[in-house]
């Protein structure tokens, strides 16, 4: 398997709504062309330009949607939902468990100022405005509350923040203001967080080539390099819960008894990650097992005894990635049921092995 590059739809939301906030002309280098950032660029967009994989803002484009599709798009949802307490009613549309991912925080700060948050199954429906100079937001359940709500105090109010975990994303939104704040143009950087998937499949000597140096600016996701180099019993991912399927799948691989801990608010992704994750291990004859925060890893090199032809079904891209990854690594037939899955953060990524898993 070749690499195949992937830049930050972390970095790409971020920028594309600064601009929005900002009411500035931008030029977004290597944009990400995933699902989740084309969500939020055409819920803020009517008409944008591209030149190669360079996306070109005018502000003159920028709208103000009545209603919103955010499709199965947590990033989208909570990154807009402040953006939209304009006084306003807005009405926000998607599919699948969308609207079961955890938005407490913003009923909270909404409703504290006597606006209106309708939630049902199938949409949700806001009303309000943000008139405070300060705004005290938790992250504990997602760190994408606190930045939206700092991308939305751009000049207008402070966010105390009480991070519970992921703050490389806290770092990331303040690094996105400020390239915007001050250039026309930016550039987005490799997805860290995908970059593992290569990172993983390199060590285990099932990559083309070799891997590239890139950039990961505020990322810390990079860190996964240094976890499958410097191999230990015990991992705790609090601060990069995203490497935690990669990371799973990569050491049921290698010889040794793991503990990942950290890893509680995965239940609250695309899919309960989770369950996913066990999942998928119990599908290649793995072993881990879940104990209240942490996965525990009994990881083998053994060669798995699978004879037959597997047919996976997944609708989580993160847990994909474990099973491509997996298949590669154990040299084991299988047909992903769900491959347009990674769309969502990696759209080239797909058009590689759409034919090959399907």
């Amino acid at each position: 398997m070749r690499f195949i590059h992937s830049y930050s739809k972390s970095y790409a939301h971020r920028f594309v709504i600064i601009a929005w906030l900002l009411k500035k002309d931008l030029t977004i280098k290597n944009f990400s062309k995933s699902e989740d950032a084309s969500l939020t660029l055409n819920a803020l967009y009517n008409n944008y330009k591209w030149d190669g994989d360079d996306l070109i803002l005018n502000s003159k484009d920028i709208i103000v949607r009545k209603e919103i599709y955010i499709g199965e798009s947590g990033s989208t949802l909570r990154f807009l939902i402040p953006l939209m307490l304009d006084g306003s009613e807005h009405i926000f549309k998607g599919k699948g468990r969308i609207f079961s991912r955890p938005l407490d925080e913003y009923r909270r700060i909404i409703e504290d100022e006597n606006g209106l948050f309708d939630l049902k199954e199938d949409r949700l429906v806001v009303k309000g405005s943000l008139g405070k100079k300060s705004y005290e937001v938790s992250g504990i359940k997602s760190s994408q509350f606190i930045s939206a709500m700092m991308m939305a105090g751009i000049n207008r109010f402070d966010v105390v923040a009480k991070i519970g975990g992921s703050s490389q994303y806290i770092d990331i939104t303040r690094d996105a203001i400020d390239m915007v704040s001050n250039n026309n143009i930016v550039v987005v950087p490799e997805d860290m967080s995908n970059f593992s998937l290569f990172a993983a499949l390199e060590r285990a000597d099932k990559l083309e080539g070799s891997l590239p140096e890139v950039e990961a600016r505020m990322q810390r996701d990079g860190i996964f390099l240094d976890y499958i180099d410097h191999l230990k019993p015990i991992y705790d991912l609090r601060e990069n819960i995203d490497l935690a399927p990669m990371l799973v799948a990569y050491l049921s691989t290698v010889d040794g008894h793991f503990i990942i801990k950290g890893i509680k608010n995965l239940a609250y992704k695309e899919s309960n990650r989770l369950r996913e994750i066990i999942r998928m291990l119990e599908i290649f004859g793995k072993e881990a097992k879940i104990e209240e925060d942490r996965i525990i890893i009994n990881g083998s090199s053994a060669r798995v005894n699978i004879n037959k032809k597997i047919k996976i079904k997944v609708d989580d891209h993160r847990i994909c990635h474990m099973a491509i990854f997996l298949a590669e690594a154990l040299e084991i037939d299988i047909k992903i049921d769900g491959i347009e899955s990674l769309k969502k953060s990696h759209e080239p990524l797909y058009q590689y092995v759409r034919t090959r898993y399907v």
